[in-house]
């Protein structure tokens, strides 16, 4: 029986160069940081969820934390601009009883405040799954994507 190179995995293939055995897909960088997000304490909504939900007359706030460059380049009619670059200067104006929902590009960004504000106390915030791309494919196909 002939020994089998350090390099390759239990099958006999070779090893990629980064360590992981040919053909296993490393999970995208997206999805790690929403299984590190999960359970912190806040929900996701779906573009059209929000959408049902403020036609039905529910008062939610939507906040935008993408830069001035990307708002002014596509944006969901009522939201409030508050860019995460200015995150320490706007949070503490933030009513914690208000149910808020976040939005940026693809979700990332506002998953992350929804997570930091859910851990310091905030119990009514929301991630917009998918951000403004989603909401442009699902709700408004109006608003660019880009």
């Amino acid at each position: 029986m002939r020994a089998r190179p350090a390099s390759d995995d239990c099958h006999g293939a070779p090893a990629a160069r980064d360590g992981r055995a040919r053909g296993v897909a490393r999970a995208p960088a997206r999805l790690l940081l929403f299984s590190a997000v999960a359970g912190t304490g806040f929900e996701t909504i779906t573009p059209r969820e929000f959408g049902e939900r403020v036609r039905g007359g529910e008062d939610l706030l939507l906040i935008d934390v993408r830069e001035p460059e990307e708002y002014e380049l596509a944006r969901v009619e009522g939201a409030r601009l508050l860019p995460l670059s200015l995150f320490n200067d706007w949070a503490p104006t933030l009513d914690r009883e208000r149910p808020t929902v976040f939005i940026c590009h693809h979700g990332v960004r506002s998953a992350q405040v929804c997570a930091f504000l859910a851990r310091e106390g905030f119990e009514n915030v929301y991630n917009l799954a998918g951000g403004i791309d989603r909401w442009s494919t699902e709700v408004d196909p109006s608003v660019p994507r880009y």
